[in-house]
């Protein structure tokens, strides 16, 4: 095996690339269809807003340090893995076969090394400690999980979780974390900056909790997919422990209490804003991720079954990353309903 290609297959690029999409259109979409929508005062007359917004350099540094991490985590994970993936999954193994052990060793410390001081420095230069703390963690945080965490029950997959969730909060925290200089506009009015800048939170916030969520159930659905060589190795996953049918029923009553919370969303969105907004939402978000749960719905599942159920979960994700485009449309469509 080519060791270039074998690295860059171990990094995992199409993951690489959706990190740096999200990023890209939280950056554009959501937070500059916010900060375009407060500088607009021809449109409405609102309080005046001053918005302090980091410059695409550091937001370039921001995104890198993300790509960074991840790459450095998918490293590690197949580091740790190799003996394990010879029966979960052979044909991905790259550590071994196109470059050597103590070479991933060596790319994971100085990948780590990077995205860590470009965060201090950002949080220097930002003076925003988030941006200085977080690599820190995450980069800790998806050694553990690689070493220990992933062969425990839930805990891992709840870690994962919670690190895919940071990319939201990650993106746009410059906005959510400033002080806002409000003043009244025209009639003395100074509460509906307030109320936008609330639904702008709300927004990424409703991004972070999805995040979260499919996240944690496709990393459940991925330990159904390794059962076999992750038993051999002595793991205790949830699948290992209460087997493929309980999971399966675990995963159909809590992905379905989730599709009622998007089903609830999507209602939102067509009857307090546009109805083509919340129909859109509804095909890029919650139509796959019932296809998700369908796929699990059969008593005699196999391995096939979770397979198609974690690509749809990230199908789910990626609708969610496209109906960021139109994020812009609800903050406008929320301050057109303000005015009337």
């Amino acid at each position: 095996m080519n060791p270039i290609l074998a690295f860059i297959k171990t990094t995992r690029p199409v993951n690489l690339l959706i990190i740096a999409a999200t990023m890209f259109t939280l950056r554009h979409f959501v937070e500059g269809g916010f900060i375009r929508l407060a500088s607009s005062p021809f449109k409405y007359p609102m309080a005046g807003f001053t918005i302090y917004q980091i410059s695409e350099i550091h937001f370039s540094l921001l995104t890198l340090i993300m790509v960074f991490l991840a790459a450095s985590g998918n490293i590690i994970n197949d580091y740790f893995d190799v003996k394990v993936d010879r029966i979960n999954k052979p044909n991905r193994i790259t550590i071994d076969r196109g470059f050597k052990r103590r070479v991933a060793m060596a790319v994971h410390h100085t990948f780590n090394a990077i995205a860590v001081s470009a965060g201090i420095y950002l949080g220097w230069a930002e003076k925003v400690w988030f941006y200085a703390i977080t690599p820190i963690f995450i980069a800790g945080a998806l050694w553990f999980y690689s070493f220990y965490l992933k062969k425990t029950f839930l805990l891992g997959n709840v870690l994962v979780a919670l690190i895919v969730s940071i990319v939201p909060l990650w993106a746009t925290y410059g906005i959510i974390n400033q002080p806002l200089i409000i003043t009244a506009d025209i009639n003395g009015n100074s509460s509906l900056i307030s109320d936008f800048y609330i639904f702008f939170t709300l927004i990424v916030l409703a991004y972070t909790i999805q995040a979260y969520m499919i996240s944690l159930f496709r990393e459940i659905v991925k330990d159904a997919e390794d059962v076999k060589g992750d038993k051999e190795f002595g793991y205790k996953t949830l699948p290992i422990l209460w087997g493929w049918n309980k999971t399966r029923r675990v995963l159909l009553v809590s992905m379905t209490l989730w599709f009622l919370v998007l089903l609830a969303t999507t209602h939102y969105i067509t009857s307090e804003f546009i109805a083509i907004w919340g129909l859109l939402f509804g095909i890029l978000v919650a139509v796959p991720f019932l296809l998700s749960i369908w796929s699990l719905r059969k008593s005699n599942i196999k391995k096939a079954h979770f397979t198609k159920a974690s690509f749809l979960l990230k199908i789910t994700l990626g609708g969610g990353l496209i109906f960021s485009a139109f994020i812009p449309e609800l903050m406008d469509s929320f301050l057109y309903q303000y005015f009337n």
